[in-house]
C-alpha cells in the first residue's frame, strides 16, 4: 500500500498506520461467519473506512461456489 511501510504485519491496525485505510480487503469466510462478512464487516469497510474493494474467499467451499477462471 502507498504511504506505509513495507514490512510484515499479522493485522493492519489503521491507528497504527497513521490513519491510512487500506486500498483492498480480502476476507477469509465460511458458512459460519458469512452473515457477518456480508453485513456488518461489509459495512465497516465501505462506509466507515471507504475501502474501494472487498473481496470474499471461501476456501473450503462451504456457501460460495468454486468459480472457473
Amino acid at each position: 500500500m502507498k504511504g506505509v511501510a513495507g514490512h510484515p504485519r499479522r493485522t493492519y491496525k489503521v491507528w497504527e498506520e497513521g490513519g491510512r485505510t487500506p486500498c483492498v480487503v480480502f476476507e477469509i469466510t465460511s458458512q459460519k461467519t458469512q452473515l457477518e462478512d456480508r453485513g456488518g464487516k461489509l459495512a465497516i469497510y465501505r462506509d466507515d473506512l471507504r475501502v474501494p474493494e472487498y473481496f470474499l474467499f471461501d476456501p473450503l467451499e462451504e456457501w460460495m461456489p468454486a468459480q472457473s477462471v
